[in-house]
């Protein structure tokens, strides 16, 4: 398929793109990259590669700071490329909170696609991020009329114009989230949760749980855990699981400490791990 001669450099670099894609939805990362370079050494400004790219760099291998590259040079070939301003606006935010770049971002996409529903809906909730209730009001209002589901969700949580969701259904919202395997909406909600209410331990508890289960990031999860078990000092899982993540990064002596204080607080999937395990 990708020696015939009488394709354009255009259609053998869309069929490797498709390859690719076929290979990200088998979880066949590597390979999905080979193929998006094999489109890109065919086509060097085909865009949709690069956009590519920048996707599975960003989902699958948490490297932010090289997928915005690539989303940038998607934009570079392509400059009224709005999916690749609004992915971009999406990694600024995962990657460090950078919420003027990630704002800059979804503006940059409605500009290019005014019917953009994506954009809108996630300037909105950049707006709400920085506590700009007027503007997040405004975009999510034009998201809920151009059809999005999660933008009239939200606005059915306001009163009157003001932002006051209740912290007990968006915490529900997020563990129903959770039991439906949507990440992204449950870290939302959580964080969304520890904004309004900074002293609920069961919400910090439940990101580390979202970032050392889901995104293996073990040293995010850490630092979750560690403030759950300092607003509830009493918090046996939030010891157990800290004893699980110290045990992943290679602390084991860490990890066993956690364990033995989990086990003495009555969690007996601690009792078992050190009986397992022979430790006393």
């Amino acid at each position: 398929m990708m020696g015939e001669t009488n394709k354009t450099k255009e259609q053998i670099a869309k069929d490797y793109c498709r390859e690719g894609n076929r290979a990200f939805s088998n979880k066949q990362y590597e390979t999905a990259i080979d193929y998006y370079q094999q489109a890109i050494e065919s086509k060097p400004d085909y865009a949709e590669a690069y956009l590519f790219l920048g996707k599975t760099y960003w989902i699958w291998y948490k490297k932010y700071e090289e997928a915005i590259k690539f989303f940038q040079k998607a934009v570079d070939c392509k400059p009224d490329y709005a999916e690749a301003y609004c992915l971009m606006g999406q990694t600024y935010k995962i990657w460090d909170k950078l919420y003027d770049k990630e704002i800059e971002c979804y503006q940059k996409a409605i500009a290019c696609k005014p019917d953009f529903v994506d954009a809108y809906f996630h300037l909105g909730k950049a707006y709400e991020n920085v506590k700009n209730d007027e503007f997040a009001m405004i975009y999510m209002k034009q998201a809920a009329q151009l059809g999005s589901k999660n933008a009239t969700r939200w606005l059915s949580k306001v009163d009157d114009g003001n932002i006051r969701p209740s912290i007990r259904s968006i915490f529900d919202e997020g563990r129903n989230a959770l039991k439906q395997k949507q990440y992204e909406l449950a870290l939302e909600c959580f964080q969304k949760v520890i904004t309004l209410k900074p002293d609920l331990a069961e919400a910090y508890f439940t990101l580390g749980s979202i970032y050392g289960i889901w995104r293996q990031d073990y040293k995010q999860a850490l630092e979750y855990y560690q403030k759950a078990i300092e607003l509830k000092p009493d918090y046996a899982e939030a010891y157990f699981n800290l004893g699980v993540a110290y045990g992943l990064t290679g602390n084991t002596q860490q990890g066993i400490d956690y364990m033995k204080q989990a086990a003495q607080l009555g969690n007996e999937p601690a009792k078992k791990w050190l009986k397992a395990n022979s430790i006393k």
